[in-house]
């Protein structure tokens, strides 16, 4: 029944949310399964579903196995509903994402182009759909240097972020993260430490501690933390996203490869000065921090200016982020 195969994606979906991914693999297989014998390969409910099982394939390491999925998916939705139907695109953003964490960002860039041009004509600026494109489209747009164009993207998903969906939804945590380290790219991280330290302390209570999503903007905190001068906190912040990464999905996913670079970049720099006594600096920061953690973050904002330009010259942080 139509309403039982919801059912059965609507399981696998909250089992994605909640970080249980073997498990939502296989719910997505058996609710495929069972759309495919009801509705026939090129239904919308089994597209969506397709969609769905790629992209947790893609989360749990098979980036090659779920781009193929991504690509045979769009060329069948194009020949059955369209190019601009809202599956096509959805197969599109997906597609230019891999492309993204493959960081081949030209081809990325104009993936994401032509999907934000024909969501323009057909979505409101609220949609969520048309707010995730505009997100990655920022994002490509900061990794090709074009900094004033990606922080008016950003800005303008956070608008729409924060007044339709708040400043707990998912996607505005995302957004915000990524503003927030844009800010850094530009030269302005004492901004970005408060936004990322307030998304960490969000996400940790829409999450969960542990959940994987939750890690992915401790370890963006510490590499803000890279950024005000404080390699201490980079070291902790990166390795507790590392350790739950690893244990989630093993160090040969890509994520975990990326954080164990970041790790090791830190350790090899953790003997550079970035103030005139880092030292008193540390332990005043650490007392702070104890007593009051928002004020030692304050703190460290105002010091931002002074600290950025004794930063390391071609910081290869920015590039792995």
């Amino acid at each position: 029944h139509v309403l039982t195969l919801g059912l059965f994606n609507n399981v696998a979906t909250c089992l994605h949310s909640l970080g249980k991914y073997e498990e939502a693999k296989k719910a997505y297989e058996d609710a495929l399964e069972t759309s495919i014998k009801k509705n026939g390969k090129s239904h919308p409910s089994s597209f969506a579903i397709r969609l769905n099982l790629a992209l947790i394939i893609q989360h749990t390491g098979g980036l090659e196995e779920s781009f193929k999925m991504f690509n045979e998916i769009y060329k069948e939705s194009c020949e059955v509903n369209g190019e601009t139907h809202m599956l096509s695109l959805t197969a599109l953003n997906s597609i230019a994402s891999v492309h993204m964490i493959k960081e081949e960002w030209d081809k990325a860039d104009v993936l994401f182009a032509k999907c934000l041009e024909a969501q323009n004509q057909t979505l409101e600026d609220s949609d969520m759909k048309k707010l995730a494109t505009l997100f990655n489209y920022a994002t490509i747009k900061q990794k090709l240097g074009q900094v004033e164009e990606s922080l008016r993207y950003f800005n303008l998903c956070v608008e729409q972020r924060m007044i339709n969906y708040g400043e707990k939804n998912s996607e505005t945590l995302k957004v915000n993260a990524g503003k927030a380290l844009l800010l850094c790219d530009i030269g302005r991280a004492g901004e970005a430490l408060p936004i990322i330290y307030r998304v960490v302390q969000l996400a940790t209570e829409v999450h969960g501690p542990e959940h994987d999503i939750t890690q992915d903007y401790v370890a963006a905190l510490g590499h803000v933390y890279c950024y005000v001068g404080d390699l201490n906190a980079a070291l902790h912040y990166t390795n507790s996203a590392l350790n739950v990464v690893t244990k989630q999905f093993g160090a040969d996913h890509h994520r975990a490869q990326n954080l164990m670079a970041k790790k090791q970049w830190i350790e090899q720099n953790m003997g550079r000065s970035f103030s005139a006594n880092p030292m008193a600096a540390a332990q005043q920061q650490q007392q702070q921090a104890v007593a009051n953690p928002m004020a030692a973050m304050m703190q460290m904002a105002a010091q931002q200016q002074q600290q950025q330009q004794q930063q390391m010259a071609g910081n290869p942080m920015a590039a792995m982020m």
